[in-house]
């Protein structure tokens, strides 16, 4: 049973900013900074910084260094969340290095102190780091625990892209242990929220989530549109760390596909990234997934290579569910070349390490191998006994009901999105026939209230005009009345003066009377 893997994208946060790639010359500015820094708590932030990016650009001991240096200036300071912010890196450094046990137990030491600071933010990401920790060493009961406390935190505060977060790791969970119907509920319900926030890389994450479900149960297809959109996502922001698990996951599609050359032209794109990148648990995935595809090709000596490439970082890192799917394909390949005695060796190595995991598609493969061991040994017995397991945990995780269940689920999220869509498209319509009510009543009140205004004022000079005739026939009534005794008064003066003038003849002509006689 040749088992492909892909790749899930497993979030480790370290709290001071998310993973970031193409961060060398920020790392000079701040050793620059840092020359001239006085010993304060700005000093603690510019080394959990470099830390921080070290961690991310695959500087290990860099980023371990700058750690403990933030840890011992922020005892002597007493800066209590500086202590927790370097554990944490600390902790990401161990589990880099596959030291689980070391990185939960920084991780703890850090919870305490957010404990203490009632630091709800960050105790959140803290048990979501826990969470993560365990997934990667196969532990999944107690990653399901810590992401569910992670996610109670996050409701609680309403940190809806930690919820979206939440959401994601869960689903993972559900995924390795077979529940693929909640694993796409959950993954669904982190899509949902992520749509909303409009975060791009972390919607890359989810469509690369979602396409390893729909690939585990057979729906290649749409698996494949999903790896391509997030493909599309990682190269729009330069997200190494996202093309390396996006091309390494379209490989093993074209695998399953048995288009093989293109599953070696991405495989190997992949590789190259993954070489920069320098994350070992999705290096050790990426060998056994190239031993796969030259297993398939009959290239049995570049298969045993990368396989065993694969099996032996694992071993190193302590990655039990890795080191599984290592013993699997190790046993697929022993039986291929007709190697009975190695492929139950690791056959049951693959069964008892998926056992102590919980991990059920694991289990199911090795009970396949165990089967074909079996009829080829003529054990028939015992072939009949593998097969009714294989069959029983295969129907665990591929039962109708299950299969139904994702469906519904899938179906359902495409509706509730275009329902959403359409009623955002109908408020746009509403908001924008709305304006133009709005613009109609507002044009409308202001010819109303022009008219209003003309209408005032055609009023108003009409009663002007009217008035002002009035006035004009009272001003020539007046005129007349004037020039009417004037007329009187200039006839009065002439009807004196000619009175006047014949009373001065009169006396003139007795006067000269009167001096006639006296002579």
């Amino acid at each position: 049973m040749k088992k492909t893997v892909f790749i899930l994208l497993i979030s480790i946060l370290s709290l001071v900013n998310n993973f970031c790639f193409s961060q060398i010359n920020e790392i000079d500015s701040l050793k620059i900074l840092l020359k001239s820094a006085k010993e304060d708590t700005n000093k603690v932030k510019i080394f959990i910084n470099i830390s921080t990016k070290s961690n991310n650009l695959g500087e290990r001991d860099s980023a371990f260094k700058y750690a403990n240096t933030a840890k011992k200036l922020s005892n002597t300071l007493n800066y209590k969340k500086g202590v927790a912010l370097a554990i944490n890196n600390i902790a990401i450094f161990y589990y880099n290095q596959g030291d689980f046990k070391k990185s939960k137990e920084n991780y703890n030491a850090a919870i305490k102190i957010y404990e203490e600071l009632n630091d709800k933010r960050n105790i959140s990401q803290i048990y979501n780091n826990i969470g993560s920790t365990n997934l990667s060493e196969g532990d999944f009961y107690n990653a399901l625990n810590n992401f569910s406390a992670s996610l109670k935190i996050r409701e609680e505060i309403k940190d809806k892209p930690g919820i979206a977060g939440s959401y994601l790791s869960i689903s993972q969970v559900y995924f390795f242990l077979g529940n693929y119907s909640e694993s796409l509920k959950n993954a669904l319900s982190s899509l949902t929220i992520r749509e909303q926030l409009n975060d791009s890389i972390e919607i890359g994450m989810v469509y690369n989530t979602l396409a390893v479900i729909n690939a585990e149960q057979g729906n290649h297809q749409k698996s494949l549109n999903y790896f391509l959109e997030a493909l599309e996502i990682n190269k729009k922001y330069n997200n190494e760390y996202g093309l390396a698990q996006n091309l390494s996951n379209i490989g093993n599609i074209y695998s399953i596909l048995k288009n093989y050359d293109k599953a070696l032209s991405y495989l190997a794109s992949a590789l190259e990234l993954e070489k920069k990148v320098r994350n070992k648990n999705s290096l050790a995935n990426l060998y056994g997934n190239l031993g796969v595809v030259y297993l398939q090709l009959g290239n049995y000596s570049e298969a045993l290579k990368n396989q065993l490439n694969s099996f032996n970082i694992s071993q190193e890192i302590n990655d039990k569910d890795g080191s599984t799917t290592a013993c699997l394909n190790l046993a697929s390949y022993y039986l291929q070349i007709k190697d009975n005695k190695l492929a139950q060796v690791y056959a049951t190595k693959a069964l008892i390490l998926s056992q102590q995991t919980h991990n059920i598609n694991s289990t199911k493969s090795a009970y396949k191998i165990f089967t074909s061991l079996d009829s080829l040994t003529n054990n028939f017995k015992m072939a009949f006994e593998h097969h009714k397991l294989f069959i029983m945990y295969r129907d665990s995780l591929f039962n109708e009901e299950n299969t139904k269940k994702g469906i519904q689920t899938q179906m359902q999220y495409e509706f509730n999105k275009k329902e959403t869509e359409s009623r955002l498209e109908q408020d746009k319509r509403d908001a924008i026939s709305k304006t133009e009510s709005k613009k109609q009543k507002i044009v409308l009140g202001l010819v109303s209230c022009v008219l209003i205004l003309v209408l005032i004022f055609a009023i108003y000079a009409y009663r002007s005009y009217l008035q002002k005739q009035k006035d004009n026939l009272s001003m020539q009534l007046q005129k007349d009345i004037i020039e009417e005794k004037q007329k009187e008064i200039l006839a009065s003066i002439h009807y004196a003066k000619r009175i006047q003038t014949t009373l001065l003849a009169s006396d003139k002509y007795i006067h000269k009377n009167l001096s006639r006689l006296k002579k």
